[in-house]
Order: C-alpha cells, then sequence, then structure tokens
C-alpha cells in the first residue's frame, strides 16, 4: 500500500513539472517574441534617426528657438528702457 501511494506521489509530482516547464516554455517563448519585436523597432528608429539627420535638424530647430526667444529679450529690454 505504500509503495502504490509513492509512486502515485512520483506520477503527481511529473505532472505537475511537466505543467510548469510547459508553462514556463510559454513563458518564455512570450519574453522572446516581445524583446524582438522591441529590437526590431528601435532597429527601425534607430536608421531612420540617422537616415533622416534629424541630429541637425533638432539643433537646427533649437538654434532658431533661441535666436527668437534672444530677439524678443532684446525687444523687451528696450522696451523696459524706454519707460
Amino acid at each position: 500500500m505504500i509503495h502504490m501511494s509513492a509512486q502515485f506521489s512520483t506520477t503527481t509530482v511529473q505532472n505537475i513539472l511537466d505543467t510548469y516547464f510547459k508553462q514556463v516554455g510559454k513563458l518564455l517563448y512570450i519574453i522572446a517574441t516581445v524583446l524582438g519585436f522591441i529590437v526590431g523597432v528601435a532597429q527601425f528608429v534607430q536608421r531612420s534617426w540617422v537616415e533622416n539627420d534629424i541630429n541637425s535638424k533638432i539643433a537646427d530647430v533649437c538654434y532658431r528657438v533661441l535666436m527668437l526667444v534672444n530677439s524678443a529679450s532684446h525687444k523687451l529690454a528696450l522696451v523696459i528702457e524706454e519707460n
């Protein structure tokens, strides 16, 4: 009777482990898929960024905004000095 119970327990543990490993395998597959998607999007963004020379475009926009702020501040300073 004890031997039969031990075998049942071993079979039950084996079934639990099989289920566990199947679930872990599914989880790893999902993680690998998500990571592959992230890498693909990152490569696309990086390639687009370099090919379209976004750094110089951002620098140009920043320069224009700062020149606008500089011009506005000079005009504001002249108005304040007049009063």
